[in-house]
């Protein structure tokens, strides 16, 4: 059997911030993928999901948890690829309505070179920044384990 080199991935990324959507463009990039789509309005981002099929899709929150969720829920509606919500804090609220909403996972603390470095190396990330996947709604029942 022959290992094959991991294909780039097509990504699509969304915020509400201009300034985010380059900076998570330019470590996108860096990591080898290509951005297909940046998306600021949540009238537009679906179209843009619709159009470009991203292979996963990015969702930063940005000043405002609904702006941010409304994204999510276009993306999720026109697509599907997982979308992974980022965030820069802790907000189990925010994450309980992304899971609603279908987002597959999401990142706590994850500033650029944060996340260019934990791509690069692993097995030696940052303690603080927190990568989860998002309980499928089976999972999220009475039996289930907890995470860590």
């Amino acid at each position: 059997m022959v290992d094959s080199e991991p294909q780039p991935l097509r990504v699509l990324i969304a915020n509400e911030r201009r300034d985010r959507l380059e900076l998570l463009a330019q470590v996108v990039a860096a990591l080898g993928h290509e951005v297909i789509a940046r998306e600021i309005y949540v009238k537009e981002v679906g179209a843009a999901t619709e159009r470009e099929r991203p292979d996963v899709a990015l969702v930063g929150l940005g000043l405002s948890s609904e702006h941010a969720l409304e994204l999510i829920t276009e993306i999720v509606r026109e697509a599907s690829c997982p979308v992974i919500a980022l965030l820069s804090a802790k907000d189990p609220e925010y994450v309980r309505e992304a899971a609603k909403r279908g987002v597959f996972a999401y990142i706590v603390d994850g500033d650029a070179a944060e996340l260019q470095a934990r791509s690069t190396s692993p097995c030696s990330g940052s303690r603080s920044t927190r990568a989860s996947r998002v309980p499928s709604a089976g999972e999220r029942g009475s039996s289930r384990r907890k995470a860590s």
